[in-house]
């Protein structure tokens, strides 16, 4: 009732994996990030775990998924090797909390470091108990060549479509995002007209007049 999307890690199984490289309980807030890689300088000594992205310390590739940083330590992070990547501080970092999440979301300005992404200045504050993993660490991958099908339920304006959609094959576009995923590919064809605005919820299939379809 608050109107609040789904939010939370876009991928959240890595971002789990990224919390237990470093022995924290798996929904502790971690940094997401997207598209381009991210640099940061170590005030204290930190225990740290990247995934989705490469990481060096002081111009020297780390290849371990997690390492420890002393102070002074210049961290950089390449860009995500798919969209999204992932960095894990040990312990608990300070984030706001607001609905029982510590996610960012700009558009309502809460959550996370000021409601905000993050922007070159800010700290990153852990507190609490810092225990390195005993156990062994977990695998991160992913099989990139699983196919899953997808089962339409046909909507009230079915009725408008020119073809059955099922036969097309789409990319999610760039554009995607946590509100919808955006769908590129040959236009879906239909008569459009205008409907009635109502509720959409996940799984709802959006057709714009520009006939891509938004999940």
């Amino acid at each position: 009732r608050y109107g609040i999307p789904q939010s939370g890690a876009t991928d959240r199984g890595w971002m789990i994996a990224a919390n237990h490289l470093v022995g924290n309980p798996e929904n502790n807030p971690a940094i997401e990030f997207a598209l381009a890689g991210i640099e940061l300088i170590t005030i204290e000594e930190s225990f740290v775990s990247v995934v989705g992205a490469k990481m060096s310390v002081n111009g020297l590739e780390i290849r371990e998924l997690s390492t420890t940083l002393k102070a002074g330590d210049e961290l950089k992070i390449s860009k995500p090797s798919l969209k999204y990547a992932y960095l894990a501080i040990a312990g608990l970092l300070q984030a706001e909390k607001d609905f029982g999440s510590y996610a960012t979301y700009p558009r309502a300005g809460f959550g996370g470091v000021d409601g905000r992404a993050l922007i070159k200045g800010d700290d990153l504050i852990t507190v609490g108990k810092i225990n390195q993993p005993k156990n062994k660490k977990p695998a991160i991958s992913k099989d990139f060549n699983e196919s899953t099908r997808v089962r339409i339920m046909k909507g009230p304006e079915w009725d408008v479509l020119k073809e059955i959609p099922s036969s097309k094959t789409f990319h999610i576009d760039p554009s995607s995002d946590r509100m919808g995923i955006r769908l590129s590919g040959r236009p879906i064809e239909a008569n459009f007209r205008e409907i009635v605005s109502s509720a959409v919820i996940p799984g709802t299939v959006q057709l714009p007049p520009d006939g891509r379809p938004i999940i």
